[in-house]
Parts: C-alpha cells; sequence; structure tokens
C-alpha cells in the first residue's frame, strides 16, 4: 500500500543523461567549499540537485586568448554522486575568429557535432541573451535544452527571481474543484463526505474529509480508509498570497504493522486526482522531499511530507 501511495502522492521523476562529442576537450573540477558558492552565484537562479538525476547549466560562451577555441562553461547538478562539479568544453576552431558569434557559425557550417551539449542543459540569461542578440540559430543544442518549469517541476530550484502569485479567482477555482468532484469523488453508500468550500473575493477555503466503511455508513463503525484535504488561502489586489495552507493526507486503518497490502480505493483515487490538479492550478509544484523550500522575491513556498506503513500526507505553505 506504502508503494502504490508514494507512486500516486509523491511524484518521482527518473531521468539520465549521457556524455558530449568525442572532439572536445573536456574539464572538470569538483566543486567544494568557496569555490562551489562561487560558481553557483554566477547563475541568476539557485539550483539544487535531484536524486537519481543529472543536469548542467551552461553559464558562459566565451573565447580563448587566442581566439582559436569556443569554451563553454558549465556547471553538473549530479543527483547520482550528490556533487556539483564545474565542467568546460574547449572546442577547437580551423583558425582565429573574430567572436564568439562567428566562432558558433563556422562550427555549425563546418563542424556541427562539436556544438552538442550536454542532455538536459538549462541555459543562463547570459548565453540566451547572447544568443537571441547574435540571432543564433541553435537547432543543434536545442534537442538537449531543458526549461525553467521543467527544472522547477523536477525540484531542482531553490530560489526564483519572480514573485509567486496566485492567478486564478476563487469562482474559478470553485468551478475547477466542481469538475473533479464531479468526475472522481465516490457516491457510494459505504463513504461518508464531510464537505465545505467558501469563495470570497480575496480569499478560499476547500476543505474534504472521505471515510470509507466496511458497509453501508448508516450500519458501519469500522472505518477502513480516511482521506482528507484542506485549502485554505488569501491573496491581495494582485494575487501575492498573504496566506495559503494545502495539507493533503491518507489513512488505511486496515492496516496491522509491515503488511503490504493495499486499499488505495475510490477514495484515494480521488485525493490524487484533486491534488494534481489543485497544484498545477495554484503553481504549487517545485517544493518536494529533496527540495522543501522554494523562495520566490514575495514569499517562500514550503514543503513537509510523512511517509509511514499506513499513513502518508503532504504539506505545501508560505512564509
Amino acid at each position: 500500500m506504502k508503494r502504490i501511495l508514494l507512486e500516486c502522492l509523491l511524484l518521482m521523476f527518473l531521468l539520465s543523461g549521457c556524455g558530449a562529442p568525442d572532439d572536445i576537450n573536456i574539464s572538470s573540477i569538483e566543486s567544494e567549499g568557496d569555490n562551489a558558492k562561487r560558481i553557483v552565484a554566477l547563475a541568476d537562479v539557485d539550483f539544487a540537485i535531484v536524486p537519481d538525476f543529472s543536469y548542467h547549466v551552461l553559464l558562459e560562451e566565451k573565447m580563448n586568448s587566442e581566439n582559436t577555441q569556443l569554451i563553454r562553461q558549465y556547471v553538473k547538478y549530479d543527483g547520482f554522486n550528490n556533487t556539483i562539479t564545474e565542467t568546460v568544453q574547449e572546442i577547437p576552431l580551423a583558425h582565429r575568429e573574430e567572436d564568439v558569434a562567428a566562432a558558433r557559425n563556422w562550427l555549425k557550417k563546418n563542424k556541427p557535432a562539436s556544438l552538442k551539449i550536454y542532455p538536459h542543459t538549462f541555459l543562463s540569461e547570459s548565453v540566451r541573451s547572447q544568443w537571441e542578440d547574435a540571432d543564433y540559430d541553435a537547432s543543434i543544442e536545442a534537442k538537449e535544452l531543458i526549461s525553467l518549469e521543467n527544472l522547477k517541476k523536477l525540484g531542482a530550484i531553490s530560489r526564483l527571481n519572480e514573485a509567486f502569485v496566485i492567478k486564478k479567482k476563487p469562482d474559478e477555482m470553485t468551478t475547477i474543484i466542481e469538475a473533479v468532484e464531479s468526475e472522481y469523488l465516490p457516491r457510494a453508500e459505504n463513504v461518508m463526505i464531510d464537505r465545505e468550500l467558501e469563495a470570497l473575493q480575496r480569499s478560499f477555503t476547500y476543505k474534504i474529509k472521505l471515510v470509507l466503511y466496511a458497509g453501508p455508513v448508516r450500519n458501519s463503525t469500522q472505518a477502513l480508509t480516511t482521506a482528507i484535504m484542506q485549502l485554505k488561502y488569501r491573496v491581495d489586489e494582485l494575487g501575492n498570497p498573504l496566506e495559503l495552507n494545502f495539507e493533503i493526507s491518507f489513512e488505511d486503518h486496515t492496516m496491522q504493522g509491515k503488511q503490504k497490502q493495499s486499499n488505495m480505493n475510490e477514495t484515494g483515487i480521488f485525493l490524487v486526482e484533486m491534488r494534481e490538479i489543485l497544484i498545477r492550478e495554484l503553481g504549487l509544484y517545485g517544493v518536494v522531499k529533496h527540495n522543501p523550500s522554494l523562495t520566490y522575491t514575495n514569499v517562500t513556498l514550503n514543503y513537509e511530507g510523512v511517509e509511514e506503513t499506513s499513513y502518508v500526507a503532504e504539506k505545501f505553505y508560505i512564509h
């Protein structure tokens, strides 16, 4: 039961990376202490290691002193070895080039394979601006790029230089919740439902508790499972959250010791579906077990999780 619940409630993304082209000189320096802080500080956002996943941040492109090499400087976040590493690609040119833009253009025409970047590479704002200013067609690199949104969903971002804003109005949230309830809320006679929903101009409250019994509710006192969800938030006129608390829990009352049977029934399915929709609509992704806080310019989004044999729970909240 625990394995099934964690697969549903605590999403895991398992991806893998590979190497760079053979004709590029690569040097790698493991970053520790002050050196690691110096490297990370070059990026506009703060990154975090994701377990069992590796990605790179392309921090800088420049020429060597003789203008005969294009140099790409990366930071590798290795979730397999739990390390942060500075990696430099030195891509040789046949002759001197005037600048980085000219070097890229020559390589794309004559040695396109040498421009291949590491899988799951995020471009720093500096590199992205250079490419845009030069009107560079990054078709070779594009297939290996990863977006900031995807990194955030993986729990790879701990700080963002942007505000966290709740864009959905309370009446829109009501419509969304009622649509999910219409499709997934169980209506069986052995399910007790206790529900509260209040949508005001700048605040929203939604609480629902589902208890599954062994028989019809009116005749049974033996609860099999309990699923609870609570969402409450307040925003200012711009959508900045003044208060936000989102809690989910699921308990299987039939578990004995470390017994591994499953009671992932319709109450649990409803909880999972509603959880996914609300996280997406409120933009609560980015905080997970390995990355329990994400700092925006206006608030810090936090995460807490509990995993026990017969009970799992999550909490998303702001300071």
